[in-house]
């Protein structure tokens, strides 16, 4: 399962047009990571439980990493 990162204005772009081709079931778990965490673990357990398509994560910071780190084995591809 591909791991997505990009902005908002990006996953939300009006130019993307969709067409019946392309009308498939998707799930997009989206989070603005720019908060304080005690621990990883619960947000990481949201999204492995939730098993999205694809997963656009915003302002990922070197504090947060390790959530990217922990979702690599199930989503390798990973973009920023």
């Amino acid at each position: 399962m591909p791991l997505l990162l990009l902005p908002t204005y990006t996953v939300l772009a009006p130019r993307l047009q969709f067409t019946k081709a392309t009308q498939a079931a998707y799930t997009l778990y989206q989070k603005n990571m720019l908060f304080k965490m005690v621990s990883f673990r619960p947000l990481t357990d949201e999204i492995l439980t939730q098993a999205p398509d694809f997963i656009a994560l915003q302002e990922v910071s070197h504090q947060n990493q390790p959530i990217l780190t922990s979702l690599a084995p199930q989503y390798p591809a990973q973009t920023g």
